[in-house]
């Protein structure tokens, strides 16, 4: 499952999302969308400024990578691992 973690009317997140999709990747299937603002998610939050070190939005997270922002080299990369459930590099 590949994790995106971001925020709303942000246009690279839009633009990774719109990527994902194009690859004909399904939100909840392939991946989830995890919204950086909802008091819920502030674990998550959290990880990725203090643990992570992202400052921008979006960050994808994989099996074996994580980066920020919007990042068609890295999007046009991920493939499909063995097991069918997960993605990566």
């Amino acid at each position: 499952m590949i994790d995106v973690y971001s925020l709303p009317h942000c246009s690279k997140c839009n633009s990774t999302k719109t990527a994902l999709i194009g690859k004909g990747l399904v939100e909840g299937e392939h991946w989830v969308e995890h919204d950086l603002t909802l008091s819920e998610n502030e674990v998550a939050r959290n990880w990725v400024r203090e643990d992570l070190g992202y400052q921008e939005a979006p960050i994808v997270v994989t099996d074996d990578d994580h980066w920020s922002g919007f990042r068609p080299d890295k999007l046009v990369q991920l493939r499909p691992r063995k097991n069918g459930d997960s993605y990566g590099l």
